[in-house]
């Protein structure tokens, strides 16, 4: 969630884009969904089609802060929606094998790690 780009401008703004950029190009191979507070900073990222920017109308930091910002997102239908989809889209990338395979890299990582 970037409810803080909307509130600081200066270093803390400049930081988090060059740090999700960078984020972005590095770990292309997952689904992300940012949230904002206004549509103002939207489209900073919009070149990575892996990404996806909402807005998240939420009144008062709290919302933001604490969990029952999820809430909102879960109650307005068309942002439900819409992440519901993203969901699918993203679960499509998942199989069985690779996680059996990704599985066991960890666990022969971790028994090497042991044996030395």
């Amino acid at each position: 969630m970037l409810r803080h780009l909307d509130e600081h401008g200066g270093g803390v703004m400049g930081y988090t884009k060059r740090l999700l950029a960078e984020f972005f190009k590095t770990y292309w191979q997952h689904r992300y969904c940012l949230l904002y507070k206004t549509s103002r900073i939207t489209g900073k990222f919009g070149k990575f089609e892996y990404v996806h920017e909402l807005i998240l109308d939420a009144a008062s930091k709290p919302t933001w802060d604490q969990a029952s910002g999820t809430d909102r997102i879960a109650g307005g239908e068309s942002l439900r929606a819409r992440i519901i989809e993203l969901g699918k889209i993203r679960s499509n990338s998942f199989t069985w094998e690779e996680c059996a395979a990704q599985t066991m890299r960890v666990l022969e990582g971790i028994n090497n790690a042991q044996a030395n």
